[in-house]
C-alpha cells in the first residue's frame, strides 16, 4: 500500500502520546483511518512522530510522520529535523511535514478545553518559540531550515507563526527557492489571515493552504470565510486537526465534512482535491 492508495488524506491528526490527552493512541487512530480507506499524518506538539509512524506502518497502518519544532522538542534546529528523518523507516513513503513552532506564548483566547498529559512538566513543555529574533527579523536557524527544504525530503509548514512572521517567511522562501510552504490553519487567530488575504498570496505557486475543521468548529472562522477557502482558493488541503477527547471522532468528522461539501455544492473534482489530491501532491513533490 502507498499514500496514493488512500481515498482521503488527513494531514493533521493528534493521537497519544502527545502534549495533551487524546481520544485514541496512534495505533487505534491508524486502524480507524484504515477502515475508512484513509490515511493520516500524525501531529504532536511534543515534536517528532516518526517513530510512531514507523511502528504503525510495520503493522500495515496508513500513518505518516511530522515534526513540530517546539522548544520541548529541541526548538528551531536542523538537528531536530535530521533526527526525525532518521527515525522514519517507512514501508509507505512520504515527505516529512515540518511545522515551525505551534507553542509561541502569544496571547489569544483559546476556545479549546484540553488536559496536559503531564502537568508537572508544563514549565518545560509550554515554553514558547518564535521565528523572529529580538530585532523582529527571521532567526538564522529559520533560514538554515529553509535551505534544508531544497535538499531533504521535507515539506515546511508555518506552524502558529504570526501574520508578520508569515509574510517575512514567504519572502525568505522566494529568496531561497523553497519548493513548498504550507500555511497552517491561516484563519486561526495567531495568524489571522482571511480568505481574501490568502487569495493575494495564492499568486505564489509554492504556497499551499491548510483548512482545518477545528478552526471553524470552535468559532475562529466565519462560515463565509470557510466557504471561500473551500470553493475558490487553489492548493487547499482540508484536514481535521482533531483527536481531542471532547471533539467529534474520525467517523463523525467524515460525515460532517461531506455535509459541508454538499452544502457548498462543491463539485466531485474539487472535493477530491481537498480530501486527497492536493495532500498527495504536497507530500510527494
Amino acid at each position: 500500500m502507498t499514500l496514493a492508495d488512500s481515498k482521503f488524506i488527513d494531514i493533521h491528526y493528534h493521537a497519544n502520546p502527545d502534549l495533551y490527552n487524546r481520544r485514541f493512541n496512534v495505533l487505534e487512530a491508524g486502524r480507524v483511518y484504515q477502515s475508512l480507506s484513509g490515511a493520516l499524518v500524525l501531529t504532536s506538539h511534543l515534536g517528532s512522530t516518526s517513530a510512531q509512524a514507523t511502528l504503525a506502518q510495520s503493522q500495515g497502518l496508513p500513518v505518516f510522520p511530522s515534526v513540530v519544532l517546539n522548544s520541548i522538542a529541541g526548538g528551531i534546529d536542523y538537528r531536530v529535523i535530521a533526527r526525525s528523518l532518521a527515525d522514519f523507516q517507512p514501508r509507505m513513503a512520504s515527505k516529512l511535514l515540518v511545522h515551525f513552532p505551534t507553542i509561541t506564548n502569544r496571547s489569544y483566547q483559546s476556545k479549546l478545553v484540553r488536559e496536559l498529559t503531564h502537568s508537572y512538566l508544563s514549565a518545560q513543555s509550554l515554553v514558547g518559540e518564535t521565528l523572529f529574533n529580538e530585532r523582529q527579523q527571521l532567526r538564522k536557524e529559520v533560514i538554515d531550515i529553509l535551505k534544508m527544504a531544497t535538499d531533504y525530503p521535507i515539506v515546511l509548514s508555518t506552524g502558529h507563526a504570526s501574520k508578520e512572521e508569515t509574510y517575512r517567511l514567504i519572502e525568505a522562501c522566494v529568496t531561497h527557492k523553497v519548493p513548498a510552504l504550507l500555511l497552517n490553519q491561516p484563519a486561526h487567530p495567531l495568524m489571522g489571515l482571511s480568505a481574501l488575504e490568502l487569495s493575494e498570496l495564492a499568486k505564489h505557486d509554492f504556497i499551499w493552504f491548510e483548512q482545518t475543521s477545528l478552526t471553524y468548529l470552535i468559532g475562529h472562522q466565519t462560515k463565509e470565510d470557510l466557504g471561500l477557502v473551500l470553493s475558490a482558493l487553489p492548493r487547499v488541503i482540508y484536514s481535521s486537526d482533531l483527536g481531542q477527547v471532547n471533539q467529534m471522532d474520525i467517523v463523525s468528522w467524515r460525515k460532517y465534512s461531506e455535509d459541508i461539501f454538499s452544502e457548498l455544492k462543491l463539485p466531485l473534482a474539487r472535493r477530491e482535491e481537498l480530501w486527497r489530491d492536493n495532500a498527495l501532491r504536497l507530500l510527494t513533490l
